[in-house]
């Protein structure tokens, strides 16, 4: 506890963390989606890789929903087994590193501008 009064029942320094936090966050996301954006344009193969990484991600958390213990499709220890999770970041880093080598950089073409014609 801080000496700082509480906001919203919580403690003053534990809320001024947490909104710096999100500060902090929302900085940081704006310069990372502009890089990303910069990066798609370059190589916009690795579109596809993100859909895949994101439908790869969905697979684990059915895996997940399937092992829980009140439905039981898959055995309880299954989602958390070695042998799954190896699985799991095998196929996510093939994903990410076979998007990257077979997504084929950008170029830029330059637009020829033809004469106008004036009557």
């Amino acid at each position: 506890m801080t000496s700082m009064p509480e906001i919203g029942g919580m403690d003053g320094g534990h809320f001024a963390v947490i909104l710096a936090g999100g500060i902090i966050g929302l900085v940081i996301m704006r310069f990372a989606a502009s890089y990303f954006v910069g990066l798609l344009d370059r190589r916009p193969g690795l579109e596809t890789a993100a859909y895949l990484i994101v439908a790869w991600v969905g697979v684990k958390l059915a895996v997940y929903t399937l092992a829980h213990p009140e439905l039981a499709i898959l055995t309880e220890g299954f989602a958390k087994s070695a042998g799954w999770k190896i699985s799991f970041w095998s196929v996510l880093l093939s994903i990410g590193i076979g998007g990257w080598f077979l997504s084929k950089e950008k170029t830029h073409q330059t637009v020829e501008s033809k004469p106008v014609v004036q009557n």
